[in-house]
């Protein structure tokens, strides 16, 4: 009899045990909880001169979403509510607006996030990144053959290292992709006795440093 009442009390244990994972596995994160769950948007433009696409993502549910567009100053331009719903993508016409900077807002009752952009005068459209490159410097040793140039590249922007002489011929040019590191020795061995200028810029920053070669001190 003690025998059977230890082996009913391990199946009840067992039950239990059992019925927690059960229970964990049906409260565990389902395929729609993958990936990023901040309130964000992106553009991707069109081939009509001033009109994008924008991607709205994990807008609340429950209650009203607000996008917004004001100028540099301040001053809205545009607004329109977005109905409750977790992704939405809209097509705007903006070939009204002026070439220039301008502010993109989406906010509702969790969140508010804004986007510095520019519309180019194709009338196209990108963001202003330019504030991911405030602590941003490469640093460039200018030796007596060879310039070392190093940067690790913390955004998803493509960027230029270039070489260029005084008049403004392209020596060298090489592009790294963006969250790449960057490191190497660009030989001016066999140029000409002069001043060269290094660049390194993506369309939102731009850093440029005159090399000396041979010659001049």
């Amino acid at each position: 009899m003690k025998m059977n009442l230890n082996s009913l009390r391990k199946c009840f244990l067992a039950l239990i045990v059992s019925g927690f994972f059960v229970s964990a596995q049906a409260s565990s994160i389902t395929p729609d909880d993958i990936g990023n769950k901040e309130v964000n948007f992106s553009f991707e433009q069109t081939e009509a001169k001033g009109t994008v696409v924008i991607n709205f993502f994990n807008i609340s549910t429950t209650g009203s979403s607000v996008v917004t567009v004001n100028t540099k100053g301040g001053r809205k331009i545009f607004e329109e509510s977005l109905h409750s719903q977790k992704t939405i993508v809209r097509k705007y016409d903006f070939s009204h607006l002026k070439p220039g900077k301008y502010v993109f807002t989406l906010e509702n009752e969790d969140k508010k996030i804004s986007k510095p952009i520019i519309v180019g005068l194709d009338g196209s459209f990108r963001e202003d990144k330019s504030h991911l490159f405030v602590n941003f410097k490469p640093v460039v040793i200018a030796q007596k053959d060879q310039v070392q140039v190093m940067f690790e590249n913390k955004t998803d922007e493509n960027m230029k290292v270039r070489l260029i002489t005084e008049e403004g011929e392209v020596l060298y040019t090489e592009h790294v992709a963006g969250f790449e590191k960057y490191g190497k020795s660009i030989s001016i061995e066999k140029l000409p006795a002069g001043a060269y200028m290094l660049e390194v810029s993506c369309p939102d920053y731009r850093f440029t440093k005159t090399v000396a070669h041979k010659s001049i001190r």
